[in-house]
């Protein structure tokens, strides 16, 4: 009689703590994708303040402020509408996978799908925008054709803008594609907290 209480006590001990170590595993993968999904919705936010802010920044930087039209200024909205209008659809592309992952709810695995498309349309977002920024800069340069003095110093500043605006975004596009593969790679992590 003893060795079958003993045994009972023995398999009510390991229950408790079976049920102790599931708490356990759940509360750590709640903190932990807690955490992930924090980045993410940090990301989708940057994303929405760039599609507000980036149209109103071109708009506001590219209106002729001498009040008339000429092929320079007419051809030089036109390319900055182009970009524009590539960086608001890729945006909303992007926003709208952010927002589609949901780490608490989804599986690892319909995650690491997810993110695995939200990451390579971001990356193809930010090559295209990279590609396409000297699009916007001559954009730029030919709606304010007038108000510039083309003396070498003018040319040398211009050359000196577009060169480092190339280098700070190629740096952003590295930057964030590291980013989006530590962030695909923490998720592939949680299998150790199911």
């Amino acid at each position: 009689m003893e060795l079958e209480e003993l045994n009972t006590l023995w398999q009510k001990i390991d229950r408790k703590l079976d049920n102790l170590g599931k708490i356990n595993k759940k509360m750590i993968f709640e903190s932990v994708t807690k955490d992930r999904q924090k980045k993410l919705n940090r990301e989708r936010y940057q994303y929405l303040f760039g599609l507000i802010i980036g149209p109103l920044g071109v708009t506001f930087f590219s209106f002729p402020w001498s009040g008339y039209f000429d092929w320079k200024i007419l051809l030089g909205i036109l390319f900055e509408g182009i970009y524009v209008t590539y960086s608001i659809f890729m945006s909303i592309r992007i926003i709208r996978a952010l927002r589609s992952i949901d780490l608490n709810n989804d599986s690892i695995l319909e995650s690491v799908k997810k993110i695995s498309y939200f990451k390579r349309i971001s990356n193809a977002g930010l090559k295209f925008s990279y590609i396409l920024s000297p699009l916007a800069l001559s954009g730029a340069l030919l709606v304010s054709w007038d108000h510039f003095v083309f003396d070498y110093k003018t040319i040398a500043f211009l050359l000196v803008v577009s060169f480092v605006s190339s280098f700070l975004l190629y740096i952003n596009y590295r930057i964030k594609q590291r980013r989006y593969d530590n962030l695909e790679s923490e998720i592939l992590e949680l299998n150790e907290y199911l």
